[in-house]
This record gives structure tokens, sequence and C-alpha cells, in this order.
């Protein structure tokens, strides 16, 4: 095998350029050339078409020989050419067999080196581009800090942190992942807990999103457990959440197959607050409200015989429901709130409420208890409006 033949093997081996692999051995024997005779050496390096490598020393013909790295005696230089004359130039070829041990130890090193280089420039040049895509790869390598994945000339990881909980893999399984990025080490950094993961499993398993029909608006998920997404449909026939389940459940229980069993509910989106808020909470009733943007908070209230479905079983219910709205979520069932509800009361003016609660009217049956007389006495507080509060905490009791 010629030496070019031998480069072209190693370029598709290692999926690299055959002009990179040129210059790296060009770079090289370049290196090795100058550790053996020193830096101050003038080395040429030549490769031909047919494969040859040349390693040319250049040294200036002399009389008396004061740094042999570039000087040689016109005696030595006409044994190599009889036409040279002092002080010219001569080239002479480096034999590979008298390369010294170290020398050797030296080439192998660069050229691991420079090779690993380009390597990891590939991978960050491919995948930088792919972040926040899906990439299927195999299983190498697991321990209890990450998993190793063979890519197509490349090695990706998952880290603890964004493997599924209780979810089991051996070596040689393929696994599906998303991408997060690339380590400065050259590795691909992959997640399988990210909300966009399930995102884009949804995209590969519906054609109504790839065509931009239904879309998918908000998602949360509890890797491995439970997961919400809420979708829309610009096509008033289309209906975005049977999209998304498929006959007979077919697309999601795809999607659901890959998560390791993950529950998912899909809710079609509304840009109303409370509609959205009901059908986040499982479809509950909302009897009453206190929304408060500036402190991205929201407080409902539901039936007594709601409260367990909107809770959820560990609260799973409700914390999805808050990670979709991206809103935290106090959920009081009827009971409670007739008890406890001055926060809750949206009639109430939140002046008002502030100053009820700061003179202890902390409830509706506090009010009901202290009556409008004691409410007149509060700052700012005239019988008109004392009166319209203790209706509205009577008509809650009621």
């Amino acid at each position: 095998m010629t030496i070019v033949e031998a480069i072209t093997q190693m370029a598709r081996d290692r999926g690299l350029p055959k002009e990179f692999i040129v210059e790296l051995i060009q770079e090289t024997l370049d290196a090795i050339a100058r550790n053996d005779f020193g830096e101050e050496s003038q080395v040429d390096v030549a490769l031909n078409s047919s494969g040859a490598i040349g390693v040319f020393l250049t040294k200036k013909i002399v009389n008396k020989v004061v740094n042999p790295a570039y000087e040689i005696t016109i005696k030595d230089a006409q044994k190599l050419d009889e036409k040279c004359k002092l002080k010219d130039e001569i080239n002479i070829e480096f034999p590979f067999d008298k390369l010294t041990r170290n020398s050797i130890l030296l080439a192998k090193s660069l050229i691991q080196q420079k090779i690993r280089t380009k390597e990891k420039e590939k991978v960050q040049e491919k995948y930088l581009t792919r972040i926040g895509k899906i990439e299927t790869g195999v299983v190498q390598k697991i321990d209890r800090h990450e998993i190793i994945i063979k890519l197509k000339n490349a090695e990706g990881i998952i880290p603890f942190r964004e493997r599924i909980p209780d979810e089991k893999y051996y070596q040689g399984d393929n696994i599906k992942a998303y991408i997060l990025g690339v380590t400065p080490s050259g590795r691909v950094l992959f997640s399988r807990t990210h909300p966009d993961f399930l995102r884009k499993l949804f995209i590969q398993e519906v054609p109504e999103i790839q065509e931009g029909i239904v879309e998918i608006r908000l998602v949360a998920r509890i890797p491995g457990i439970r997961a919400k997404i809420a979708v829309t449909s610009t096509n008033p026939k289309i209906d975005p959440v049977g999209a998304c389940v498929g006959t007979k459940g077919s697309r999601i229980r795809a999607v659901v197959r890959e998560l390791n069993n993950e529950r998912i509910d899909v809710v079609q989106y509304s840009q109303e607050l409370l509609v959205l808020a009901s059908r986040a909470l499982s479809g509950v009733n909302i009897l009453h409200e206190d929304i408060n943007l500036d402190e991205k908070k929201i407080s409902v209230v539901v039936k007594n015989e709601d409260l367990p479905k909107a809770i959820g079983k560990n609260g799973q219910n409700a914390m999805l429901a808050s990670k979709l709205l991206a809103l935290k979520i106090d959920i009081i069932s009827e009971e409670e709130f007739k008890n406890k509800g001055v926060a809750l009361i949206a009639e109430i003016p939140e002046s008002i409420k502030k100053i009820l609660i700061a003179n202890e009217f902390l409830t509706t049956m506090d009010i009901i208890n202290k009556g409008i007389p004691e409410l007149i006495k509060l700052p700012g507080i005239a019988k008109k409006r004392a009166t319209q509060i203790f209706n509205i905490a009577k008509k809650i009791i009621e």
C-alpha cells in the first residue's frame, strides 16, 4: 500500500478529508526532522503524486562546519552532487530508517493529538448546528454518572440529571435523545428530560404539526411520570387534541412508549387564562379566582369533590398545571374558600383587601361575624363600601 492509499484509508476511517491527513503527515515529519537535527534546520517535506514522501534537509556548503544542523563541508556535499560548489545550498534526503525512537514516539503523539483536535472541530461544526434536534445512537457504556453513546464519527453523553428516572438501558441498545450542545471536550451533550424532547417527539409522530396546522404552544413535564401539552389548530376543522392523540391513541402511545410510559395529558390551548387553567387542572370547574399577574400567581376555588382531581396524586396535576401556565397556582376547595377567602374574592378591590387583611378580616366568616359596624371603623371604608363588602361575603356563604 502506498502512502497515498494509506492516507486515503485513514481519512475514510476517521471521517476526515484526505487533504488534512496529508498536511498532518507533512507537519509531523517536519517536526520530527527538526527534533533530530535541531530547530534551526531547514526542512522541506514533499509528497508526490505516486504516493512517495520525501524529507529533505537544506544545508549550506562550507569549508568548515560550525553548525551541522544547516551546514555541510564541500567534501561531503560533492559525494552527493559532484557539481556543487562552495557557498551553494544542497538538499539532502533524510532516510526514514534513521529516525530515532524518540522521533517515532513524537510522531505518534503529534498525529494522535492533531487528529483528536480535528475530530473535535468536526463534531462541533456538525452538532452545534443540530442543537434542539433529536439524534439516535447506540449505548456504549453506562455508569452512575452518565450514559455514553456511540454516534457516527462522534461520542455523546447523557448526564445523570438528563436521564429519565428508573429508565433502564443496556450496552448495544439504540437510544434516542435531544441535543443540548457540545462539551468543551468535543462530546455531544444529550437530554431525555428536556420539555422540548417531548415536543420534538410529537412533531415526529403528528403530520399536522409538521405541516403547521397544529401547534404545540406549551409543554410541562415531570420526566418519566407525567406531562402536559397545550395545543392549538390553525384550521377550525382539525381537532388539535385528536390529531396529537391519533386513531385509538396510536400517536400519543408511540411518544409515551419512548418516554418510559410517561403519562401525557393533551389539552386545547386558550388565550383566556381561566379557560386554560381549568383545562390544565384536568377540566375542573373554577368557581372563583384571584389573578395577580404582577406576582405571577393565580388562586382558584373549586368544588369540594373536584379538589383531589385538581391537585392530583402527590400534587402532580397542580404542579404540572403551574409549570404549563408559568404561574403559581393555589387551589382551594369551596368549603375552605367560605372560611378563608378574603384574598380570593374577585369582587373586592385589591386596595380594600389589604385593609381588611391588615385588620384581621381574614375570612368571609370574619366579615359576617364582625358585621357592618366593625367594617365602618376601618380606615378608608365608608358605610356604603362596608355594606357592599358584607353583602359579597354573605352571598359567598349562602
